[in-house]
């Protein structure tokens, strides 16, 4: 019996637009990563995403544009990971052990952290750059804001003690995150990790704690 198969499903060109799209923002990823800020060219970019010079400028007519492009990019995805984290230890499928983990691993060590470092001091000196990037920050820092606070909602610690230990929380992992250019050994900031988690656990306790006894 002869087969009968269907013809393959031809993609819009929405979705042509979208693909070469991913593939010029990964490639810039990888490029941050590998080489800095300075040494990532658009040429190696479309280069390496598989596509033309005429087809990276019809989508991103500057470096400008695609650095700024991938950093929504980047970060959009980060704050979806955190989102998924949080709901999952909302669910009570996650010890908060478990999230500092998660964040640790999922937006601090995961394949773009690198290139998040790049972009934020290459935003030191280039005004233009800093303008668009640090709207962007604040977004995602507001991000994890809520997801931080709605984990918190109805622990019966107040905003002020929750607020305080997500800014030391992210702040830690910032400097933990630079550090690891110049050492990047895992024991050495699982010490940190480990620590960090008994003192949020002692601090939650603790005004608990005070909140029965008055």
């Amino acid at each position: 019996m002869e087969s009968v198969h269907s013809p393959k499903k031809r993609r819009t060109q929405e979705e042509r637009s979208a693909e070469t799209k991913k593939r010029l923002l990964e490639a810039t990823i990888d490029y941050l990563n590998e080489l800095g800020y300075n040494k990532t060219g658009t040429v190696e970019i479309a280069r390496r995403a598989g596509v033309s010079r005429g087809a990276l400028v019809h989508h991103f007519p500057s470096k400008h544009d695609l650095i700024v492009a991938t950093a929504e990019y980047h970060w959009n995805r980060i704050a979806e990971e955190v989102r998924t984290l949080a709901m999952t230890m909302h669910g009570g499928q996650l010890s908060l052990d478990a999230f500092i983990d998660g964040i640790w691993n999922k937006v601090f060590l995961i394949r773009g952290s690198n290139a998040t470092i790049e972009m934020i001091i290459a935003a030191r000196t280039d005004s233009e750059l800093r303008e668009e990037l640090v709207p962007m920050l604040n977004r995602l820092y507001r991000n994890y804001d809520e997801i931080w606070f709605q984990f918190f909602r109805d622990s019966g610690v107040s905003p002020e003690r929750v607020e305080m230990l997500f800014d030391l929380t992210i702040e830690l992992f910032r400097g933990m995150s630079l550090q690891r250019v110049l050492k990047d050994e895992p024991a050495y900031y699982q010490k940190f990790l480990d620590s960090w988690k008994m003192i949020i656990t002692a601090c939650l306790r603790d005004e608990n704690n005070y909140k029965t006894d008055t």
